[in-house]
């Protein structure tokens, strides 16, 4: 287990750094933009360096946002969806920047044919940098716990086995074993799966692996939920969480509607060409709607 953790921590610094190659090769297509309309507009070097460095300073704040560089975590389409957006909007601003500074628009074509690098720039890092990760960061050794046979198969259906190597699978229904022997009797593993169990004892084994640095995995339960949105608060200096449900003023909602619909309405423009092409690969894949909807509890 001990070469596998190497091999991880080896091939994640890899990865780490064929995302910075890939990050300055979206900066170097948009300084290339810039040195071709140097000429037509007489810019200078310094405006130039001042724009590119927003630039990547914006590009880089979004890939991030958007998780757009998780790879190993996230599928190949959700990383050139992500890394599409961070493109179109830093783009977007870059050239906003430059017509002020131009007074001017600048010639949308070479904007257009460096947005198109980008993007194939993109599918083709992403496609590369998962490959990469398969092979060079080995799979963990993972143990399964459960005692709801229906969460068992579905945490099955869903795990990724390019990721995670099942080495033991463990039923807990009606266990009279205590967590610690739990625990010890399991094979040495780098992650475990707590599916469907108890509360009481999902946490108290929670608590155990966490000790003996095992990483947990596992799915929130509405409590949790509620747990993560709750407000800290001490009482006669012992901690304590509070939770309730809040009623906004009209005019805090008003002005939050406001904000959401000008701001989203914009980015909606931006995002519109990606949303389709999302839709016409939904319909290509599946044919399902492309609009999910679904009963939901709440308001």
């Amino acid at each position: 287990m001990k070469s596998n953790k190497a091999r991880r921590s080896i091939g994640k610094t890899v990865i780490q750094l064929y995302k910075l190659i890939f990050f300055i090769l979206l900066v170097a297509i948009v300084v290339g933009s810039w040195l071709v309309m140097q000429e037509r507009y007489l810019v200078d070097g310094k405006t130039t360096i001042v724009l590119t460095a927003i630039h990547a300073l914006c590009l880089g704040t979004l890939l991030l946002t958007y998780h757009a560089l998780d790879v190993g975590k996230k599928r190949t389409l959700d990383l050139v969806i992500g890394q599409l957006l961070s493109v179109i909007i830093s783009d977007a601003a870059s050239l906003l920047s430059a017509s002020l500074v131009l007074k001017t628009l600048p010639h949308m074509g070479v904007s257009a044919v460096a947005l198109l690098c980008q993007g194939v720039v993109c599918v083709l890092w992403s496609a590369s940098a998962t490959g990469l990760y398969n092979v060079l960061v080995p799979a963990k050794r993972v143990a399964v716990l459960y005692s709801d046979e229906r969460a068992y198969e579905s945490g099955q259906l869903h795990l990724d086995k390019k990721r995670y190597r099942v080495v033991t699978t463990v039923d807990l229904t009606d266990t009279e074993k205590s967590c610690a022997d739990i625990v010890s009797a399991l094979p040495k593993v780098e992650g475990v799966f707590l599916c469907g169990l108890p509360t009481k004892l999902r946490n108290d084994l929670m608590s155990l692996f966490i000790k003996e640095n095992v990483t947990v995995y596992l799915r929130p339960k509405i409590s949790d939920v509620f747990l993560n949105t709750a407000q800290r608060r001490y009482m006669f200096h012992i901690p304590m969480m509070s939770y309730d449900s809040k009623q906004h003023s009209v005019i805090l909602l008003a002005s939050k509607r406001l904000i959401d619909i000008l701001i989203s309405l914009p980015l909606a423009i931006i995002a519109l060409p990606i949303m389709l092409i999302t839709a016409i690969a939904i319909k290509a894949e599946d044919h399902g709607p492309v609009l999910y909807k679904q009963d939901r509890l709440t308001k």
